[in-house]
């Protein structure tokens, strides 16, 4: 009997240490969410086929909020709505993002024109608190079609701070934009969350092993 009782407090402590690893390894890290809110400028919803002159929500500035189905223009690179900051009047776009880990950031984002037509998009930096170390920005240009173009962008932030990210279009022509994404990088020795997935399914396989062999040698 003491045999058994010695077991189930040995089984009972590995159980919970393996319990706590899991949690450990579900809880870190926060990185690779998306940090910029409505990046895909999915609110509001327009109905089908709209172009309104209504601010996609969690952004500063913007002129026309578009949705899938507009004559001549493309389909959303992701969701069913994208923002074209300027049509008329150059404008501006801009999101503030909380930077709450230092660390290697990239940014990704989606470009288009207008029925063949070329865009221009300038990537502008115009504020930050924290120590920011990268370029303050970058034009990006190409010709509008079916196919979106995917541009990134790499900078670090040795503390904690803010940032202010601001698009201006280099022209009164549509330049669309669609899919913003600002992800914390990871470091070497920290799995992504696909790893951190399988490493929690091997770590409830191996706990379940183990009990079965406690189960056995009882």
């Amino acid at each position: 009997m003491k045999r058994i009782l010695m077991k189930t407090q040995t089984f009972g402590k590995m159980a919970a240490l393996g319990v706590v690893s899991i949690i450990c390894l579900a809880a870190s890290p926060a990185a690779w969410a998306n940090l910029i809110q409505n990046g895909s400028f999915e609110s509001p919803t327009l109905p089908f086929a709209t172009i309104s002159g209504t601010s996609p929500n969690n952004w500063t500035g913007g002129q026309y909020l578009i949705s899938q189905g507009t004559f001549n223009f493309p389909n959303a690179e992701d969701g069913l709505q994208y923002e074209d900051p300027v049509n008329s009047n150059p404008g501006t776009l801009s999101q503030t993002i909380a930077i709450t880990t230092a660390g290697n950031y990239v940014l990704t984002f989606w470009l288009n024109g207008y029925n063949g037509n070329s865009y221009g998009m300038n990537l502008f930096f115009p504020s930050h608190t924290g120590s920011y170390v990268g370029p303050l920005g970058a034009f990006y240009t190409g010709t509008g079609s079916s196919t979106w173009a995917v541009e990134t962008f790499s900078f670090s932030f040795l503390t904690t701070g803010s940032l202010t990210l601001e698009f201006l279009p280099g022209s009164a022509a549509p330049n669309l934009i669609d899919n913003v994404d600002l992800e914390l990088q990871p470091t070497a020795g920290v799995p992504d969350s696909g790893a951190t997935a399988g490493l929690l399914g091997l770590g409830l396989a191996g706990l379940f092993a183990l009990r079965r062999k406690f189960a056995w040698a009882a």
